[in-house]
């Protein structure tokens, strides 16, 4: 099986931890970190990508638009999360738990992260939520988060990441209702139900 894995950038310390697992080939396009995801441009990419089996999104619904995406003449799969932070939760009922908890108001600190990843106004953020790692032995950056929501004046806490989902994504274990694998030449759109993605 050979995989072409769209990512968002904060990912990567957890990709280059668990891909060698893997005996299949995976290529890895990293997002850029800027501001906004480019829709258009990944779309431009599912398009002109040849010769895979299957298109990995793994932020899930962080990478369609309100206008959908559509496949080329490669699957896509979709893990049904709303973001990096939901997938790195191990699901999306994880991630609705945190943001019911704190009214939508975090933010979120990654081990090896240099920045705080928001998915709401910065101004908006009143708790920082550290995404713990025992696991891959990526580099403790607790300290470091903790320092961050103090000179904000943010409540911080700290939640253990949960990989499993990210590695059924990887190694091409696509049933069960948290993975939509969408088929050639068909699209997938937000629906802001339960499921994500329809």
């Amino acid at each position: 099986m050979k995989l072409l894995l769209v990512a968002s950038l904060p990912l990567r310390p957890y990709l280059e931890c668990l891909l060698p697992e893997f005996s299949h080939e995976i290529d890895v396009f990293y997002l850029p970190d800027d501001s906004g995801i480019d829709f258009a441009s990944i779309q431009r990419l599912i398009l002109n990508a040849h010769d895979y089996d299957a298109i990995v999104c793994a932020d899930g619904a962080a990478v369609v638009c309100d206008q959908g995406l559509t496949a080329g003449e490669i699957p896509l799969v979709f893990p049904r999360v709303h973001n990096c932070i939901s997938l790195l939760l191990g699901s999306a009922q994880a991630y609705r738990g945190l943001f019911s908890r704190f009214d939508g108001q975090l933010c979120w600190a990654l081990p090896n992260a240099e920045s705080i990843l928001t998915f709401i106004p910065s101004a908006d953020c009143t708790c920082l939520c550290y995404l713990a790692d025992t696991l891959l032995g990526l580099r403790d950056s607790s300290l470091s988060a903790r320092t961050a929501a103090q000179e904000n004046g943010w409540d911080y806490f700290h939640v253990e990441s949960d990989v499993l989902l990210l590695k059924r994504l990887l190694r091409g274990d696509w049933d069960g209702d948290d993975i939509l694998v969408v088929p050639k030449n068909e699209s997938v759109s937000p629906n802001f139900r339960y499921d994500i993605l329809a």
